[in-house]
């Protein structure tokens, strides 16, 4: 059977809501009534119930309270405060909670008395009233209770072996049993326990029938849902697939949240955390496992399994030197609760296997060895069988004992087999390269090296689309890539190794194709979810335009319906940029763009103490190992960095321009600032910086040129007015046709077109989400959290995703806002700049910093006094002619500019 998309599981976990009729019934009212029975309701009030036993009686889903503990309503409506909950027509008082993270509903802790028949909800609302109903009876057991325990004992019995047919057998068969006796929430519970027993033992298929079925008997409960939507993301996850898994677990998050289940706190906060940290999103990793350890109602044996997640979490965010909470206290108190519970003793394994992966990673190999030694390998899970087979071989070449590292690999080779996905299969041939390696064979160990590529790019596409995740999956896996390009430098091979460390940064990232790349009727489609997604979108800028003009009481409503609006464009801008990145492949060589005639490529590439600094013209590619910067000299800034560029300044002089091809924390070194004979290099010629992505056509010539000119929305910005008067001028001057919206045109997003145009210059402020709830990571089309946006309207507002989702864009773009250019370790995923060039532009000039609103106007007079004037729009060269022009006059500082290429 085929992976199942996510998404498609998602929508299935949705499709049985139509049975809430059973139990969801509503309509608006002109005034409220006293009572109503069971049934009188026609629109649904968007409520959530758990804590009680779920069963069909007479066709009827019933909530079979215990008295002693209250039924968890969760009403999603902006007035939710003001709900009435009545049993059997008697209104009762209940006790309110709220969630932090989600500031939009509204939770009720409603004790249900010993008889109750009926539980009734009411909520004003602007057309009148809104009211839900469900039916309470008593827990009771099915009448041939013989049948259902000889069916438990042998379901229990499968579960605690291996025959994977029996287990799916035993399963169904008790499920059904249950089902007949109407015990529904029992039914599911059955088939989600026994999916997670054959999703350990890698029996996709039958896991994904088991939840399929448990879908179609509990996807119209809550309680279900929850379940089925977080393992849906844990089946996702073990085959790969971490972007798709993401949003799922995230689901049955917020499902245990809102309704207080203490199953999916200690279940799916956890794993829905460490999906985040893999993915990228450590803030939120961080924030999720600090909430899952708050809870205090699951089982010893959960709570071990959540401290034992925690620490590995943190083990993450460590090794990427995020800031985290220290994991040795949390793996060692997951080691004691686990001894000290016979049922979970056997799963302390586990947490000393993270124990010797985070000394390893600080280079006690001492330390490493003995929690290793600790470690009882036929009581792991296969993938951390894997794990521990390829600590074993890293730790015995750490200590030179290449016989133990041979031994401990065919360990790793023997669990990678069993296992056989790309992520075991890679390290299998990274540790091979590096043995073949250490003994000399290095024609061996590079084969082994580009079988690991090969591998990594089918793990890059297969955990990430983009984005965020993108970024961390490489990182993730950036060992065997640095290992092959020290090799291939070491072996003289210095076109190959700069070959492979292009194609590692294009493997970071994907461009976005356009709607003709998609087949027919996929396009159609695409094209029908983009004009939705803009109608969405509308209605959310529009709502925020009357949260100003209406009476502040009904402020929160309309804040309600705004958020909502987003969720649903959210939901759609999703398929869409996942659907256009996934029609590009991530390019080679031969596809990314070589050097023009007289352009020198400049790479730097960091390795663990030393950067590798490559040189490539037309003809000749070179190599050199320099020292990394220290700390001290990256603060010092570029006038400290000369060392960095003296083995290639021969290339330089003989260069007429310079294209910077920089890879992860190189990126943040200002090359065009660094002084070579005693000038700024951007001072000598042009510098452009590179991004890895296909070579484009290049752009039809429009005749005229055409300019689109945004000036700030917000009136705000003192300077933007004069600047875009200015521009205009210049560009009508050299004979461009320029287009300056009025606000009140470019009030709503979805109206902006950015097609047909040459240039687009911004000059307003770029603003950040940060009055919005940011935790519920992955955000649109694998963006960070609070990353800068471009305002185009008082409400409205230009994201990366909008960006990716309006290919093609002018081929040039200035963007006259601060943190417009920000880099991967500024922003940990797309700028505003990079997702320009994603969607098709060619040159974008941007800033990663504050831009100084008198230097930015000064800035832009410049650079259109030349920019335009003759054949092309050469950015670069106008940016550096302003540059020279500024030393001239002896004005050192440096243009707060990059121009950023294809």
């Amino acid at each position: 059977m085929s992976r199942p998309s996510a998404r498609a599981a998602r929508r299935m976990a949705g499709g049985w809501a139509a049975l809430t009729v059973l139990l969801v019934l509503g309509r608006a009212r002109s005034s409220e009534p006293e009572h109503h029975s069971l049934g009188e309701w026609e629109q649904p009030l968007a409520v959530e119930w758990s804590h009680c036993g779920v069963e069909m009686r007479d066709s009827m889903i019933v909530c079979a309270a215990d008295p002693a503990d209250p039924v968890r309503l969760w009403i999603d409506h902006s007035r939710a405060a003001e709900a009435r909950v009545r049993v059997d027509g008697v209104e009762v008082p209940v006790e309110p909670f709220t969630v932090a993270e989600e500031p939009l509903g509204q939770g009720l802790r409603v004790p249900i008395p010993e008889g109750a028949l009926e539980l009734e909800v009411v909520v004003p609302d602007a057309e009148g009233t809104r009211g839900w109903a469900m039916m309470l009876g008593r827990a009771h057991l099915p009448a041939d209770e013989a049948r259902n325990t000889e069916a438990i004992t042998g379901w229990s019995e499968a579960l605690g072996g291996t025959d994977l047919d029996r287990m799916e057998r035993t399963t169904t068969r008790l499920s059904d049993l249950l089902l007949e006796a109407g015990r529904v929430q029992d039914a599911t519970l059955v088939l989600i326990q026994a999916s997670f027993h054959l999703r350990a033992l890698r029996a996709f298929d039958a896991t994904e029938r088991l939840l399929e079925r448990a879908q179609a008997i509990g996807g119209a409960i809550p309680m279900g849902r929850m379940m089925v939507s977080s393992h849906q993301g844990l089946l996702v996850w073990s085959r790969g697939a971490f972007h798709e898994a993401a949003p799922l677990l995230r689901d049955g998050a917020r499902l245990s949240l809102r309704l207080e289940e203490p199953l999916g706190m200690s279940d799916s906060l956890p794993i829905y955390a460490e999906v985040l940290a893999r993915l990228g999103y450590y803030e939120e990793a961080r924030h999720w496992t600090r909430k899952s350890l708050e809870n205090r109602t699951a089982t010893a044996c959960d709570q071990a399994s959540v401290l034992r997640t925690a620490g590995w979490i943190n083990l993450v965010l460590h090794a990427r030197e995020q800031p985290h909470d220290d994991p040795v206290p949390l793996l060692e108190r997951a080691i004691d609760l686990y001894l000290d519970h016979e049922d979970c003793a056997h799963k302390t394994s586990g947490a000393r296997l993270s124990l010797a992966l985070l000394a390893f990673g600080d280079g006690d190999s001492d330390e490493a060895e003995r929690h290793l030694h600790k470690t009882d390998v036929g009581a792991l899970n296969l993938e951390d069988r894997v794990r521990a087979a390829d600590l074993r071989v890293r730790l015995a070449l750490a200590l030179d004992d290449v016989v133990g590292a041979w031994y401990a690999w065919g360990e790793l080779e023997a669990a990678a087999h069993e296992v056989d996905d790309d992520d075991a299969r890679w390290r299998e041939q990274v540790r091979l390269g590096e043995l073949l390696s250490k003994g000399g064979d290095q024609p061996g160990a590079l084969a082994a090296l580009e079988l690991a590529e090969q591998r990594l790019d089918r793990l890059v596409r297969m955990q990430a689309v983009v984005g965020v995740a993108r970024t961390a999956t490489a990182d993730r896996y950036l060992e065997g890539t640095t290992e092959l390009v020290s090799l291939l430098v070491d072996q003289g091979q210095h076109e190959r190794a700069f070959c492979v460390a292009r194609e590692a940064r294009a493997r970071r990232r994907s461009a976005a194709a356009g709607l003709d790349a998609l087949p027919k009727g996929q396009r159609e489609a695409m094209r029908e979810k983009i004009r939705v997604y803009h109608e969405h979108k509308r209605r959310a800028e529009q709502t925020q335009t009357l949260i100003d003009a209406r009476p502040r009481a009904q402020e929160p409503i309309l804040r309600h319906d705004a958020s909502r609006a987003v969720e649903e464009a959210n939901a759609l801008v999703d398929e869409v940029v996942e659907a256009l990145m996934l029609a590009t492949a991530s390019p080679r060589c031969d596809g990314l763009v070589p050097p023009a005639p007289g352009e020198l490529l400049v790479g730097l590439y960091p390795c663990e103490d030393e950067w590798l600094l490559f040189a490539q013209g037309e003809h000749e590619t070179s190599a050199a190992a320099v020292p990394a910067p220290t700390p001290a000299e990256l603060v010092a800034g570029p006038s400290a960095l000369g060392r960095l560029l003296a083995p290639i300044a021969g290339a330089l002089a003989g260069a007429t321009s310079v294209r910077v091809l920089a890879d992860r924390e190189a990126e943040l070194v200002d090359v065009h600032s660094i002084p070579l004979d005693g000038r700024p290099l951007l001072a000598r010629l042009p510098v452009t910086y590179g991004v890895e992505l296909p070579v484009l056509e290049p752009p039809a010539d429009q005749d005229p040129p055409r300019a689109l000119l945004l000036a700030d929305p917000t009136g705000t910005l003192m300077s933007a007015k004069a600047e875009v008067e200015m521009i205009a001028r210049e560009l009508v001057d050299a004979r461009w046709e320029v287009a300056v919206p009025r606000t009140s045109a470019a009030e709503a997003s979805s109206e902006l077109s950015l097609s047909g145009y040459t240039l687009l210059h911004y000059a307003a402020h770029t603003a950040t989400n940060e009055d919005e709830v940011r935790v519920w990571a992955p955000y649109p089309a694998g963006e960070a959290g609070r990353l800068p946006h471009l305002q185009v309207g008082p409400k409205a507002r230009l994201e990366v995703h909008d960006i990716l989702a309006r290919r093609p864009v002018p081929p040039v773009a200035f963007l006259a806002g601060c943190k417009t250019g920000l880099v991967e370790l500024d922003a940990g995923s797309t700028s505003l700049a990079l997702a320009f060039l994603l969607a098709d532009g060619q040159q974008v000039v941007a800033s990663r910093e504050n831009v100084d609103d008198a230097v930015g106007l000064e800035i832009a007079r410049r650079f259109y006094a030349r920019f335009g004037r003759s054949a092309g729009a050469d950015a670069a060269m106008a940016l550096h002619e302003v540059q020279a022009e500024l030393l001239a006059e002896g004005r050192e500082q440096a243009v707060p500019y990059r121009v950023w290429v294809r």
